[in-house]
């Protein structure tokens, strides 16, 4: 199927047995400490589990969801807690539960007080925001490397691009990331904006003027399978509680597609909406809001297609009251979700919902120690549970020639599902990079096209999957591309704004980078120690050089090199 890297934004949740899954998410209070906990919650055996408590010093208050990384932690942070008490940034290992700091907050220099959860790219980096801080206090955008757990802060918010991320970013089609911010803008009701990584560029979309298109959203966009974004405002529109809204962003089209609105004495269709929208399997998109309906809020869905609202349930106090979070739809086909009040001890509930045959079924009561008060963005990410996989892995090998990687594995007693192969350039942070459906054939052939890599050595694995989500990782096995020696690559070419090269070098040597237009005159040059094997070198200031043709000579004691670069619009 996939045959190049690219990225894949999934519209509909992913069709996982609910015996191979396990969910886990956060409360903002409650535990040991009153600080909030992680827990993980099995739908098909209706087990909670309580599997740690913040304790100021790994954080506090923590709002937001968790998110499940490449590397098989969960990533998460908290809104308080920490040496500044400004928030923590966070992973957690499902397997071992063990919590690792990676950074405190310390409001000026790197934010503070995140609501947000992150977004991965294919690079291996965790993109996330603060809702405050930075140097204008009105949060930043921040990236996180998984491999080595270094921070760079990459914009601060000013008011004017906006001011007070609530929500947390997605990865469009066209791979930048898309987020909101509740205040700032031309009216200070918010903006919608993207953010290319590999160009560092911000892009102010949409202003919100709150009476006409809504103002101060709270939550995520969703990408829905048609392409447009949606969202929700916590307030604004015709009515002031809030709007639905769909944003184009090939055409950048705004559509208010509903407003929720006051009749009589009700707020009938519920108000002052503060989560994000999920589209579940049926095409439907799901949300809830914290207030209206009957005063506690209320679950409804709207379809994008035809923009009509149905309402299907009023929180009240005793089966959960007061949603502030979003739902998650898991393999069993249910919608789980949390409120931050009613229950038996008014502390919240966590509840399913079944869009099949609308029945609501109230799950769990939090009593405090165990939790508490599931708050701003809170929501379950699901994690398959690593069964017995019915396959017997015989052999597994590779060999490169010339542009392409060819891969071959052998196998006995197979009962699965599918294969997944995935690559990796550094033998940590895997990308998937093919799908083979399992044909009860003993053997199996896979080619990777290498041709324009920026690597010599390439590292493979595969995931083998059953018909229930189970599934298990082969040993990791390495590819190295013959070089010939001294040899450069360019990646990609045509560049924009980095220019990016892999110098393969047999020795130790010194090596000076020459940049010249056809005419010869230099634009720029660099000298660079090289070490033996792989050296993957990125030049940043090239940004501004007009579109047209360069060579770039790259010059050793082993061997000169001359390239022709392309720099693209």
């Amino acid at each position: 199927m996939k045959k190049t890297l690219t990225i894949i934004t999934c519209f509909f949740a992913c069709l996982i047995s609910t015996r191979a899954q396990t969910l886990f998410s956060m409360t903002a209070e409650g535990g040991s400490h009153g600080f909030g906990v992680i827990f993980s919650y099995d739908p098909a055996t209706s087990t909670y589990k309580k599997v740690l408590d913040f304790d100021s010093t790994n954080g506090s208050y923590p709002y937001g969801k968790l998110m499940l990384a490449s590397n098989g932690k969960l990533y998460g942070m908290t809104t308080r807690g920490g040496s500044d008490d400004d928030g923590v940034l966070f992973s957690f290992d499902p397997v071992s539960s063990i919590l690792t700091k990676l950074l405190d907050f310390d409001y000026t220099n790197n934010g503070g007080a995140p609501v947000s959860n992150f977004a991965e790219t294919p690079d291996g980096k965790l993109y996330g925001m603060t809702s405050q801080g930075g140097s204008a206090g009105s949060g930043v955008i921040f990236s996180l490397e998984l491999s080595s757990s270094i921070y760079t802060k990459l914009l601060d918010f000013n008011n004017d691009n906006g001011n007070a991320p609530n929500g947390g970013f997605i990865i469009g089609n066209d791979g930048k990331l898309y987020g909101m911010t509740s205040y700032g803008g031309t009216n200070d009701a918010g903006v919608i904006f993207s953010y290319e990584p590999l160009s560092s560029t911000f892009t102010k979309l949409k202003d919100f003027d709150y009476f006409s298109n809504g103002g101060h959203p709270g939550g995520n966009l969703l990408q829905a399978s048609d392409g447009k974004l949606y969202g929700m405002t916590y307030d604004g529109g015709s009515s002031q509680f809030g709007v639905v809204f769909a944003f184009d962003p090939a055409t950048s089209n705004y559509t208010n597609l509903k407003d929720f609105e006051y009749n009589d004495t009700n707020l009938i269709n519920g108000a002052y909406p503060f989560g994000s929208l999920i589209q579940a399997r049926n095409g439907n998109l799901y949300g809830m809001t914290p207030d209206g309906g009957e005063g506690s809020g209320v679950l409804f869905s709207i379809d994008p297609s035809t923009s009509a609202f149905t309402k299907f349930r009023d929180f009240n106090n005793i089966s959960g009251s007061h949603p502030y979070g979003d739902l998650f739809q898991a393999g069993d086909g249910k919608l789980y979700g949390m409120t931050l009040d009613g229950g038996s001890s008014d502390l919240g509930v966590i509840f399913s919902f079944d869009p099949v045959s609308s029945v609501y079924t109230q799950l769990k009561d939090f009593g405090g120690v165990d939790g508490a008060r599931p708050y701003i963005g809170s929501a379950f990410i699901a994690i398959p549970v690593a069964g017995p996989v019915p396959v017997t892995m015989v052999n597994f090998s590779g060999i490169n020639k010339g542009n392409t990687n060819q891969l071959a594995w052998k196998v006995e007693n197979e009962f699965l599902n599918y294969y997944e192969l995935q690559r990796s350039n550094d033998g940590r942070n895997f990308k998937d990079i093919a799908q083979i459906k399992a044909n009860g054939n003993n053997g199996y052939n896979y080619s990777d096209p290498v041709a324009g890599g920026i690597s010599s050595l390439y590292y493979y694995r595969l995931k083998s999957v059953d018909k229930d989500g189970n599934f298990k990782y082969s040993a990791i096995l390495k590819i190295r591309k013959d070089l010939n020696g001294f040899l450069v690559v360019v990646s990609p070419n045509p560049f924009r704004n980095n220019l990016t090269m892999n110098i393969e070098s047999p020795v130790q040597d010194n090596a000076v980078l020459l940049l010249t237009d056809l005419n010869g005159k230099s634009l720029f040059r660099e000298n660079r120690l090289l070490f033996p094997g792989s050296n993957v070198i990125e030049i940043n200031k090239v940004a501004r050089l007009s579109k047209g043709t360069y060579l770039l000579e790259i010059i050793t004691s082993q061997k000169n090199q001359v390239i022709k670069v392309i720099k693209a619009n």
